[in-house]
Formats: structure tokens, C-alpha cells, sequence
């Protein structure tokens, strides 16, 4: 297992503002800091790291000789934990993205709701024209799949609006204040039914790979609306297409596909009344993204040096963070 305390040399592929750098010099003034894009790092300088805060491509992982632990700047781990030895610790980067995603959640719904997207488009060309009944959060039954940071933190906002909100955990059904029912996975086909939205925040494992499919999605209401800013394999994309287009759901919100980026010609584009955002919910267009991701760096940070267990230590079975720290 990895040693902790001194660090000699430290890469961070982030893309960090001139304020977070000079925090860092400030923090580990003998410490030789490397920069690396996000994603975009130089092989020999991932070579020669002993730490790395931030995403490298994976494959490169296996050049660097000195590596002890990856901290993450992401929450999603699937691609790491085949590429990381299991003498090299594995941080993510959960709870760094629980505000801003949940808050792109809550936009994408209401918007969907209100049919606001229709009414762009009709702002466009020149038409004043009312587009039918709508649908309120207020009252709407939230089922919520993936009740960790993310989900939690869009539950929390929609309980506020009034929702009833159920949840589904794979595991820890220790029920939080505001949700009113929680259950795991194997409940979900007789859970749809009730929802009037389905939110997903589920990571990318082998257990949700096409979660939602053609059979699932019979069983929502035609006035059901289906968020997704997990992973874009959750969803089978024909099954949804045709969902949408048929008018067996209301509409749908995605900030994530398969394949990324959606090539320009992929017939996802022009489903009916579905929302697409490039995977930019919990990007880094949001500087409070770099801030909370740099915290959670601080803190394991300060938790290394001191020989401490880290936080967000990755389950390399499950591809979630670990919950015993």
C-alpha cells in the first residue's frame, strides 16, 4: 500500500485558476508542482509523479514509476480502477459536484414542465402561440436513482418545491429527513409507475449499464419527464428515441450520451421534446466546481501528511467511494 507524508513532486491535471495555484504553492512551498491540462498531460511529467491531483489519461498511469496516490478530480472512477495498481491509492472526487449538478437537474425539469423549450423555439420564429397545459413540480412524485450526493442534493431542492420524493440507494437505506421513501434497485418496477419524474445520478457500473430500457419505460406515465446526468449507458438510446417520439413519456433532460461527444448526425438530436446539454453540469464552467474539488484535495491533503485514512477512497469493486471514513 502506498506511504503517505512528504511530498516531493505533485502533477496537477486540473485546470486551476491563478488563485488555487498560489494556494498550493503557499501549502507545499518544497514540494516541486507540475501543470498538466485536464486529460491533456504530458506522458513523461505523469511519469514523474508521485502524486496526481486531477484526471490523466488512464493508459499513462502505467509509466509513472513513483506514484502513491490519485486524487481525482472527478467522481466518476470506471476508467481508474482497472488502470491504478492496488499499491496506489484511489481518491474521487464525490461531493465536489452535489450543488451545481443538482441545480441543473432542477433547471432541466422545469423547463421540460413549463414546455419552455417550446416556447424558445417559438420565440425564434416570431410565434405567440400558447402550447397547451403544463405540469408543476409542487405536488410531483420524484423518484431519484442514485440517492448519493448528487441525487441527494437535487432531493433536497425539489422537497423544498413541494415534491414527494422516493429514492433508490444500492445500499446504506438509512432514510435522509427529506425523502419520504427509500428502497433499493430491485423495487424500481413497481416504483415508476408512481413517478412523475425520474431523476438519475447513477455511476457507471456493470450493474447500470441500460437501467432504462423499452420495457421500463412502458411502465412510466405519459406524463412522466426522465432526467439523466450520470451516465449516458444507463439509458438504451433507441428505447428512449422512441419513448420520446411515440409521446410514451413528456420529455427528457440529458447531460450525458453514448457515445461522447454524440456525433452531429446521431438521431438523438432530434427526438421530441428532449434536452441536451454536452456534459456540462458539473464541468468546470462552474467555478464553484474548482473550489469544492479543491477542498476535498485540501483535506485529503492534509489527512496524508498527518498518515490519516483518506476520504473517498474508491471501492475498486463497486466504483464508489467508500463510506467507513
Amino acid at each position: 500500500m502506498a506511504t503517505t507524508g512528504k511530498i516531493d513532486t505533485l502533477l496537477c491535471a486540473m485546470p486551476l485558476e491563478e488563485r488555487h495555484r498560489e494556494l498550493l504553492y503557499k501549502r507545499l512551498p518544497d514540494t516541486e508542482i507540475l501543470y498538466g491540462g485536464y486529460m491533456r498531460t504530458p506522458a513523461e511529467d505523469v511519469k514523474r509523479a508521485q502524486v496526481i491531483f486531477g484526471n490523466v489519461v488512464p493508459e499513462q498511469i502505467r509509466l509513472a514509476e513513483n506514484l502513491q496516490w490519485i486524487q481525482l478530480g472527478s467522481a466518476g472512477a470506471d476508467e481508474y480502477v482497472p488502470a491504478v495498481p492496488e499499491n496506489v491509492l484511489l481518491t474521487n472526487a464525490t461531493g465536489g459536484y452535489g450543488e451545481t449538478i443538482s441545480e441543473h437537474i432542477l433547471a432541466m425539469l422545469l423547463m421540460l414542465q413549463k414546455k419552455l423549450h417550446i416556447y424558445h423555439d417559438n420565440m425564434k420564429d416570431g410565434k405567440w402561440k400558447k402550447m397547451g397545459n403544463v405540469l408543476s413540480i409542487s405536488g410531483s412524485v420524484c423518484l431519484v436513482l442514485g440517492m448519493g450526493d448528487i441525487g441527494g442534493r437535487f432531493a433536497e431542492k425539489a422537497k423544498m418545491l413541494g415534491a414527494y420524493i422516493i429514492g433508490i440507494r444500492r445500499s446504506d437505506m438509512r432514510k435522509p429527513d427529506y425523502c419520504d421513501e427509500l428502497y433499493t434497485m430491485e423495487r424500481i418496477d413497481e416504483l415508476l409507475p408512481r413517478a412523475d419524474s425520474v431523476i438519475m445520478a447513477l455511476p457507471n457500473t456493470p450493474h447500470t449499464q441500460g437501467v432504462i430500457d423499452k420495457r421500463r419505460f412502458a411502465l412510466m406515465k405519459k406524463t412522466c419527464i426522465l432526467i439523466n446526468v450520470g451516465r449516458g449507458g444507463a439509458v438504451i438510446k433507441e428505447d428512449l428515441i422512441d419513448a420520446l417520439n411515440s409521446g410514451k413519456i413528456w420529455g427528457a433532460g440529458i447531460d450525458v450520451a453514448y457515445p461522447e461527444p454524440l456525433p452531429a448526425d446521431d438521431p438523438l438530436w432530434r427526438a421530441e421534446n428532449l434536452i441536451i446539454t454536452p456534459h456540462t453540469s458539473g464541468g468546470w464552467t462552474s467555478p464553484k466546481n474548482l473550489d469544492d474539488v479543491m477542498e476535498i484535495f485540501l483535506c485529503n491533503l492534509d489527512r496524508w501528511e498527518k498518515g490519516e485514512p483518506l476520504k473517498n477512497i474508491v471501492d475498486r469493486e463497486t466504483g464508489y467511494a467508500k463510506k467507513d471514513v
